[in-house]
């Protein structure tokens, strides 16, 4: 069967502390070193290609993504949206976050995670605009469009893909990779939106 996901990487692109030791040379876990990343890279590449996959096949999230596409919003209402999830994020509900945490394409996000079990420990879609369209758990901005995730995939295309550096995310209890793809219109191929996972290293095996 031809797959409905094109994907064409156009680079690996890592932060500059990518591949590091927490804590400085010759200290913390083994599966936040350099040589671990390293050999375990080409699961978080798979891992970040398959779910693209079940993402954009998908036909509730490939309308969100396609809806938003066409839509034009007034910056000045983004900003506000922006700050009133933050002020939101505090106490960590609200009528916007809950309205996106309980939307329809956010439970299916959610379910789509959760068929990995604790591989992954989160996941977002974000929209062509930069903006937040699902998202499996509180994120700290509503607006993605000016971080590592979106600036360093949705401009260079469909399939390009970013690894970010490893850090300890705190509701997992373990360390965690960031690892996002730019999604492309199964029907021409074009970018639609970026999809990040949040992958438990400790579950790869290198």
């Amino acid at each position: 069967m031809q797959r409905r996901f094109f994907i064409r990487t156009f680079s690996f692109l890592f932060a500059s502390a990518a591949f590091f030791l927490i804590g400085g040379a010759g200290s913390g876990p083994a599966h936040a070193d350099a040589d671990y990343l390293h050999r375990v890279t080409p699961q978080i590449t798979a891992i970040i290609r398959e779910q693209a996959e079940i993402v954009i096949s998908d036909p509730l999230l490939l309308s969100v993504l396609r809806k938003a596409k066409g839509q034009r919003r007034d910056p000045a209402e983004l900003m506000a949206l922006d700050r009133q999830w933050r002020e939101e994020a505090g106490p960590g509900k609200g009528p916007l976050i809950d309205g996106m945490l309980t939307s329809p394409p956010s439970r299916r996000l959610g379910k789509v995670r959760l068929r990995h079990g604790a591989l992954l420990a989160d996941m977002m879609l974000i929209d062509s605009q930069g903006l937040l369209a699902a998202a499996t758990r509180l994120t700290s901005d509503y607006i993605q469009g000016d971080e590592t995730k979106y600036l360093e995939t949705f401009p260079r295309g469909t399939g390009t893909i970013h690894i970010e550096a490893p850090h300890y995310d705190e509701s997992v209890q373990d360390y965690v990779v960031m690892a996002s793809i730019v999604l492309g219109d199964p029907a021409d191929s074009r970018p639609l939106g970026v999809l990040t996972v949040t992958i438990n290293l400790e579950m790869l095996k290198p």
